[in-house]
């Protein structure tokens, strides 16, 4: 047993039901606190800085093409992603994380961007942008971005 995790005695397992130990609970709350995504409505994303261009990628599994949203305003990239059909797989799973009504993140990009020529497409549950940079000066942009 491990000593830093304290041991319950008044944990009473009744026979047909699942209890976790305290043992268990302490665990599963550590494990919790490492992970890195983060449950509050916004999707991981990676970064990338290669030698022509940006590439952001983000993990968005279970979305159309269709309910991606790309804004760009002045140097913020928004993402928005809705699900419509979100109800319909609640009722029939038993645990579902990952997937909610609307997922949103903003991303403020760098001062080398150039916002002008962003593209952006869709593969097998990934969102990709792929963003030039720049020598000149940014002007201000506000548009949608096609996904592809």
């Amino acid at each position: 047993m491990n000593p830093e995790i304290p041991y319950d005695k008044s944990v009473n397992i009744y026979p047909g039901d699942y209890s976790p130990s305290s043992e268990l609970s302490l665990w599963l709350k550590k494990v919790r606190e490492k992970l890195s995504f983060d449950h509050s409505g916004k999707p991981p994303v990676n970064l990338d800085e290669f030698e022509h261009d940006y590439r952001i990628e983000v993990i968005v599994p279970g979305v159309k093409r269709e309910d991606i949203f790309v804004y760009l305003n002045n140097d913020t990239l928004t993402f928005v992603l809705l699900h419509k059909n979100s109800e319909e797989l609640k009722n029939t799973l038993q645990i579902h994380e990952f997937e909610t009504e609307c997922l949103e993140r903003n991303i403020t990009l760098p001062e080398n961007a150039d916002p002008e020529f962003i593209s952006a497409e869709y593969k097998q549950g990934v969102l990709i942008l792929h963003i030039p940079k720049t020598k000149e000066t940014v002007k201000s942009i506000n548009k949608r971005i096609v996904v592809y």
